[in-house]
């Protein structure tokens, strides 16, 4: 089986007042946010959405503890063949189930696939990017409560996949 998604993770920034857990929520620009954690399909839209992490965790970190993660592996314990792969960015471990960049490519056949790779990873940011512009509520996301912000987040992606399904993108 083939790649089934694309996965990364982008920041939506936030305001904190909250001193105990402010470092936290600190990513690596200095800005306060949430990291979320998105798995995009061929036709751009969103299959997968975390968003429930502070914006200093790490996007391996975030897969680790997903349901995903628990789906991949046990796809891999039990072996069903037509689960697929993610590909993701060299911010993730390479596996049998994520497709990521070869870190040092020895020759040509390397260089072709780290070529490919990044055409296709390219779309999730693209898909991110649309997003952000689309509902520009994300850019406000931190004028609201903190416990809100996720769910704002995702119902984004909601929305999101309802007009690329009803082609208003």
């Amino acid at each position: 089986m083939g790649a089934i998604g694309l996965i990364d993770c982008t920041h939506i920034a936030i305001e904190t007042h909250m001193r105990q857990i402010e470092r936290a929520f600190i990513n690596r620009k200095g800005v306060h946010s949430i990291n979320v954690q998105a798995i995009v399909d061929h036709r751009d839209r969103f299959m997968n959405i975390v968003a429930a992490h502070p914006g200093a965790t790490h996007d391996s970190f975030i897969l680790r503890h997903s349901n995903v993660w628990t789906a991949f592996e046990d796809n891999e314990r039990y072996g069903d063949e037509n689960f697929g792969h993610l590909i993701g960015d060299s911010g993730y471990a390479q596996s049998k189930w994520m497709m990521t960049p070869i870190r040092a490519p020895a020759n040509a056949s390397h260089r072709r696939y780290n070529n490919a790779h990044a055409s296709l990873r390219n779309g999730i940011e693209r898909v991110f990017g649309q997003w952000k512009r689309e509902f520009m509520q994300l850019k406000y996301v931190s004028r609201v409560a903190l416990d809100r912000a996720p769910q704002i987040i995702v119902a984004c992606a909601v929305l999101h996949n309802i007009r690329k399904k009803l082609n208003q993108i």
